[in-house]
Parts: C-alpha cells; sequence; structure tokens
C-alpha cells in the first residue's frame, strides 16, 4: 500500500514536472489566435535622414501618453530615440536617450542600443514602466566599433538581485534554431503563460527574415510555435524583412510592431494589428540614385 502510494507521488510529481515543461499544442493555437495580426497598417516611423536606419521599437505608456524607444543607425553606430504617440498610430519625435560620448576612444563610442528594463508584462496591461529603488532602469548593448549586426545569435537569459551585477543563467540558449539567427526577445503574460516573441533569420528554409513566438510556463523550459509566423516580408516596405517584435494588446487591439526593411535596405518601424485600421501614407524617402 505505500509503495503504491509512493509510486503515486512519483507520478504526480513527473506528471506536474512535464506541465512546467511543455506547452500543449491546443494552447499554443489558442495562444496563437489571440496574438495574430494578420493586418498591416505599414510604416509609423521613418529615417528623417534618408541615409539612416531605424529599428528595434519598445512600447510603453507614462499616464494617458504612449512612447516608442528605437534605434536610430547612422551608418557607424547606434543612438537610442524616443517617439511619443496618442493612438499607437501617428508618431512625434522627441530626441536622444543615449547619445554618443564626446570621448571618440570610450568602450561604448559607436553603439548605444538601449531597453528599457522593468516594463509591464500583463498582456493587455498598463504597460507602464516599473522602477526599482525609485529609479526606471535601462539596459543597452555598448561598444566602440563601428557597423551592423553580424554573426549568429541565440537568446539567453542574465539574472541579478540589484539591477547592477549580472550572472549569466545556464549556459546554453533557452531558444535556438539550427542556423541563422534567433534574437530581440519581447516578453508578454497570457493568463498562465509567458509569451516570448521574438525573429528568426536566415535559416535554412527562409532565407528572410520574421517574427515568431515560443511559450513557457516557468521561463526556462520553452515551447516553440512551429505554425506560420507572426509576421514576415509580404509588402514593399518590409519586401527583405520584417522582424524584432514588440507585441502589445491595447483597447481590444493587438498592435505587433516590427523593423521593416526593403530591397534598398531602407529601415523603419512598422505595425501590424489585429483589426483592420486602414493604411498609412508614410513611406520612405526615395534615394538619390
Amino acid at each position: 500500500m505505500k509503495m503504491k502510494f509512493l509510486l503515486s507521488i512519483l507520478l504526480l510529481i513527473a506528471a506536474l514536472s512535464s506541465f512546467s515543461q511543455e506547452v500543449s499544442e491546443q494552447t499554443m493555437k489558442e495562444i496563437f489566435n489571440e496574438i495574430k495580426t494578420p493586418y498591416k497598417y505599414g510604416l509609423v516611423l521613418t529615417p528623417q535622414n534618408d541615409s539612416f536606419k531605424v529599428d528595434c521599437p519598445t512600447i510603453f505608456r507614462k499616464k494617458s501618453t504612449l512612447y516608442m524607444s528605437y534605434i536610430v543607425f547612422d551608418g557607424k553606430g547606434y543612438e537610442t530615440w524616443l517617439a511619443k504617440s496618442s493612438n499607437l498610430l501617428q508618431w512625434e519625435t522627441m530626441g536622444r536617450l543615449l547619445s554618443f560620448p564626446k570621448d571618440s576612444t570610450a568602450w561604448n563610442a559607436s553603439q548605444l542600443r538601449g531597453y528599457f528594463s522593468l516594463y509591464d508584462t500583463e498582456w493587455g496591461g498598463a504597460y507602464r514602466l516599473g522602477k526599482y529603488k525609485g529609479r526606471s532602469w535601462m539596459s543597452y548593448i555598448g561598444g566602440k566599433s563601428s557597423g551592423y549586426e553580424e554573426g549568429e545569435l541565440s537568446i539567453g537569459m542574465a539574472i541579478s538581485d540589484d539591477m547592477l551585477h549580472w550572472r549569466r543563467f545556464n549556459t546554453e540558449p533557452v531558444v535556438h534554431h539550427e542556423a541563422g539567427i534567433t534574437g530581440d526577445p519581447y516578453l508578454q503574460k497570457i493568463g498562465d503563460v509567458w509569451v516570448m516573441f521574438y525573429f528568426g533569420a536566415f535559416c535554412k528554409d527562409r532565407p528572410k527574415a520574421f517574427d515568431r513566438f515560443a511559450c513557457s510556463y516557468d521561463l526556462v523550459h520553452w515551447t516553440d510555435w512551429e505554425g506560420e509566423s507572426l509576421v514576415e516580408p509580404s509588402e514593399d516596405f518590409d519586401a527583405r524583412y520584417a522582424h524584432k517584435p514588440c507585441v502589445i494588446k491595447y483597447k481590444g487591439v493587438v498592435y505587433h510592431f516590427y523593423n521593416a526593411v526593403n530591397e534598398k535596405d531602407q529601415r523603419g518601424i512598422a505595425v501590424a494589428t489585429s483589426k483592420d485600421l486602414g493604411k498609412s501614407t508614410l513611406n520612405f524617402k526615395i534615394t538619390k540614385k
């Protein structure tokens, strides 16, 4: 009797362990139906200088105003900028958040690619930035070498007790593909499921860049979605790449912001939505031949 009871406990533990690591196919389909955005509104932010590139959107809210932090690449390196909006479709540029230092030999002289930390992860929530010890926090990729992203990248995790000292969690990535890039994760929590939006690029069967997602119950073990991409190249403005997601649900509508790259390698921020909101009139500037 005692042995049967012990066996039942072990089976229960195994079942719970399996549940914590695997997200069912049915749940994955339900998540996909909740987050899908089949309507491409188009470009919402483009470079003010036609030789620059705009990249990597992150959306947050303060009171009634919505903000977007994003990256501007000037041909040599990145700076981090800020724009504001009242409706998520029309945006006004405000200026730089992280600027190149005056010292051209500094360790971060050419790369200041920032991402706000402690953002609200509740799906359909307030999307306000949290604070730690009364301060807002931003992590950024810094460097003094000029140039654009290259090489094979994957998604890993780092953890900290004080937001200053960080240590790597495990030695292997939590989401990875055999070839190409798996990058730029953005987290939201839908019910009891964590959803990681990310982009893939240069995979064996897909030479272009596209946005996908994976799901988890514990932020460690992830189930990758194997169905259609959330966003992929299909229009003139994103014919080359449609990637680097920031996905939120606001007033009942899902907005999927992403980096759109055309065949001329012009880069801007576009959005796809769960509801047809019309088409943007914003276009890339015509480059000189």
